[in-house]
C-alpha cells in the first residue's frame, strides 16, 4: 500500500497539473527578444489581430512533434500574430538552432531568459498554447499535443472570425 502511494505521489509531482490563466481574462503583455536579439512587442489589446502563443522548450518531444502544427496555424490564419516563446530559461543560440532544425515558417521564437513572461501566463508545463481574442481576452488555453491540434481545429470558432 505504501508502494502504490508514494508512486502515485511521484508521478504528480513529476506530472503537475497545469494552472493555466482563466478564460475571459485579460492577456498579459508580452514583450520579449527573438533569437536575433530584435524585440517583439504582442500586446493583446482591443483592436487588434488575434494572438496565439505557444510556450516551448529546446528539449521537449512533443513541442518538436507539434512545429507544424504552429507553422500551418500561422500560415491558415493570416490575419493572427503567432509567437513561440522559450519557457525553458535557454539562451538565444539555444532557440535560434531549434528554430531551423524544427520550424519550417516564419514564426518567431522568443526568448524568455528570466521566465517572467512563461510565469505570467503560469506556462509551468510545455508546451503550452494559448490564444488570444482581437479583444485582448483569453478564450483558450491548453497544453500538450491536444491543446495545439484544438487551437489549429477551432481558431475561427474561438476568436468569432
Amino acid at each position: 500500500m505504501l508502494g502504490l502511494v508514494i508512486l502515485a505521489l511521484a508521478i504528480l509531482f513529476i506530472h503537475p497539473s497545469a494552472q493555466l490563466l482563466p478564460d475571459g481574462s485579460a492577456a498579459p503583455a508580452l514583450k520579449l527578444r527573438d533569437a536575433t536579439g530584435l524585440t517583439l512587442t504582442v500586446v493583446p489589446s482591443p483592436a487588434h489581430q488575434p494572438v496565439v502563443i505557444e510556450f516551448f522548450a529546446s528539449n521537449c518531444v512533443t513541442c518538436q512533434q507539434e512545429s507544424g502544427t504552429l507553422c500551418r496555424i500561422a500560415a491558415t490564419n493570416s490575419a493572427a500574430s503567432v509567437v513561440a516563446v522559450n519557457a525553458g530559461r535557454e539562451t538565444a543560440a539555444t532557440v535560434a538552432a531549434y528554430a531551423r532544425r524544427y520550424s519550417a515558417c516564419a514564426v518567431p521564437f522568443l526568448v524568455d531568459p528570466g521566465g517572467g513572461v512563461s510565469r505570467n501566463y503560469e506556462a509551468a508545463v510545455v508546451p503550452t498554447i494559448y490564444l488570444i481574442d482581437r479583444h485582448g481576452s483569453i478564450v483558450y488555453g491548453g497544453v500538450g499535443a491536444p491543446g495545439i491540434e484544438y487551437v489549429s481545429a477551432h481558431f475561427a470558432q474561438l476568436v468569432g472570425a
